[in-house]
């Protein structure tokens, strides 16, 4: 959200952002409602994120409704994992559970101690604290199903289905049905088209020397670019994928209007 507010300032004209935040952005709802619509476009998909429900074994905790009425962590406020805890939440339950909004490390002792019964975080896998955590407990990550997440996605379409794989985690042997949000770049709409076409060529043309510098840019191709992305594309990254080929740009220009 941070990066968000620096764009809306103009104090920056690029920045990493959730697939949601930057929907949400661009259409002015949800935590911008208040914004003007339009001015933050989709720019380059660079990793998925995964919403982990965790729990531990023999806990009460067995599929996504028992959530409802318990203590569940849903990550700090100002950070965007609690907004994807907060949709997922207020799917489940509405407000019949206890909110504890505290930061995934936090979560994760709790969550040991006791103090909790599941933790909510949408991100990268795998998590160090859940690592950790399983190495003292016998983690548990809950499935989300498909008739779940369909209602999920009606009201949120960046989500997207995605599986946490088995052995990510020492005690979760079996793939975790889940989903998930891109994290990538967005850019203002006022940035020229030449500007951030040759932003565009530039990164895909390094993209093995990217790599070596965060290793998420070894997995971005032209097959990933869109995935997520709920918002327009700004012009002079559409130029720059129709050149190369993106699969489905067509279908995804007519899916947000841009």
């Amino acid at each position: 959200m941070a990066n968000i507010k620096l764009l809306q300032a103009g104090e920056i004209e690029a920045s990493m952002a959730t697939s949601l935040s930057s929907y949400e952005v661009w259409a002015a709802t949800g935590p911008y409602e208040d914004s003007e619509p339009g001015r933050i476009l989709s720019w380059m998909s660079i990793a998925p994120v995964g919403m982990h429900i965790i729990t531990l074994e023999g806990g009460p905790i067995n599929s996504v409704e028992d959530l409802k009425g318990k203590r569940v962590g849903m990550g700090q406020p100002g950070g965007v994992s609690m907004l994807d805890a907060n949709a997922l939440m207020g799917m489940v339950a509405g407000e019949d559970f206890e909110a504890f909004r505290v930061r995934l490390g936090d979560m994760v002792d709790m969550l040991s101690d006791g103090n909790i019964d599941a933790a909510l975080w949408n991100g990268s896998f795998p998590l160090p604290p859940v690592i950790k955590l399983s190495a003292q407990r016998d983690v548990k990550l809950i499935p989300i199903s498909d008739e779940f997440f369909a209602d999920l996605n009606a009201q949120y379409p960046p989500y997207f289905r995605l599986s946490i794989p088995g052995g990510t985690y020492e005690d979760v042997a079996a793939d975790t049905p889940t989903y998930g949000l891109a994290n990538g770049l967005v850019v203002l709409a006022d940035v020229s088209e030449e500007r951030v076409y040759e932003m565009t060529k530039a990164i895909f043309e390094n993209l093995d020397d990217l790599a070596g510098v965060h290793p998420a840019f070894g997995r971005v191709s032209k097959d990933t670019v869109l995935d997520g992305f709920g918002a327009p594309l700004h012009p002079g990254a559409l130029k720059y994928y129709r050149e190369i080929g993106v699969p489905g740009i067509e279908e995804f220009v007519a899916r947000t209007g841009g």
